[in-house]
């Protein structure tokens, strides 16, 4: 009887998954919104993106100590600029990143900022998840971080 009890917890159990049919660029993200700024926002909306670039500031967002990473778009003067948690954990995750390093970050419902720029919440750094030879990425079964789901 206690095996019975333990499958439904198979499902949550963490598999490892390719990332990189599933992660965006900077640029890429930025030309839908380029392309139609209304559905971008629509589509992305609730939508956890996996997204790789080159960080070009580091900073907090400005009326407030949540820590903020842009991660620069390639012949754009804009970024992606991912909102992280104001926690102890995710200060000491951002001040621990510098200028120039190529990252992978992920950040949810991305939308245009008031004055350019693209934002994200709930922002979380991946490159420690993810396993540098095999580019994969260690998640719970049915990865939310998919370019598919984002799509609808």
């Amino acid at each position: 009887q206690q095996q019975q009890q333990q499958q439904p917890e198979q499902p949550t159990k963490p598999s490892i998954i390719d990332i990189l049919p599933r992660m965006y660029t900077t640029g890429e993200v930025h030309a839908r919104f380029k392309e139609h700024e209304f559905r971008a926002t629509n589509e992305f909306k609730n939508c956890q993106l996996m997204v790789t670039g080159k960080i070009t500031a580091i900073g907090t967002v400005t009326f407030g100590k949540k820590p903020v990473v842009t991660l620069g778009i390639p012949g754009s003067a804009g970024g992606l600029k991912f909102v992280f948690e104001d926690t102890n954990y995710d200060h000491d995750k951002v001040a621990a990143l510098n200028i120039g390093d190529s990252i992978i970050i992920s950040g949810k419902n991305a939308q245009p900022g008031t004055f350019g720029g693209i934002f994200l919440d709930d922002s979380q750094l991946m490159s420690a998840m993810i396993s540098k030879k095999k580019r994969q990425i260690l998640v719970v079964n049915g990865g939310v971080y998919d370019r598919e789901i984002c799509r609808k």
